[in-house]
């Protein structure tokens, strides 16, 4: 083997030695740092979404409380009018609080109102007997407060 082969055998194995050690140091620093930016999106996009369904709450528990302690509600309660229905229970108080269903319950456990709504077809629908049962019944979480101005938020 001639000295000229020799020194093309050794530069093309030093340069693809070079080339290789290059690709995988780069490989790890590149997926190293690509990983923690995808870690950093995803724990923004965890705490956004976390603050969205927060603020959501608040607001459905204002909501709520407002209704709750509304004098106007204390009457239906008692005297079940119809036209507290008819002025406040209306299809547009669904779409413009974005609620699926109204509930209001007494007392004594017993539901004096309820009214399902399908934000998307916005139609009236029935409200699942199974929310009643499980969510409503006489021991449920939802109906037991200390006082006037405890409340219970959360998602079902």
């Amino acid at each position: 083997m001639t000295l000229r082969k020799k020194v093309l055998i050794t530069i093309g194995m030093t340069f693809s030695g070079l080339i290789l050690i290059l690709y995988f140091v780069s490989r790890n620093i590149l997926l190293e740092s690509f990983t923690h930016i995808e870690e950093e999106n995803i724990s923004q996009d965890v705490k956004r979404t976390l603050d969205i369904f927060s603020n959501e709450l608040a607001t459905l528990d204002a909501t709520t409380s407002d209704w709750a302690s509304w004098d106007d509600t204390y009457e239906f309660i008692v005297d079940h009018n119809k036209d507290y229905i008819e002025t406040n229970l209306v299809d547009d108080t669904f779409t413009t609080l974005k609620l699926n269903f109204i509930i209001l319950v007494n007392l004594s456990g017993q539901i004096a109102f309820s009214k399902g709504f399908d934000l998307h077809n916005e139609e009236e629908i029935p409200i699942p007997e199974s929310l009643i049962k499980k969510h409503l019944s006489q021991n449920s979480l939802l109906l037991r407060h200390q006082t006037t101005e405890s409340s219970i938020k959360g998602i079902l």
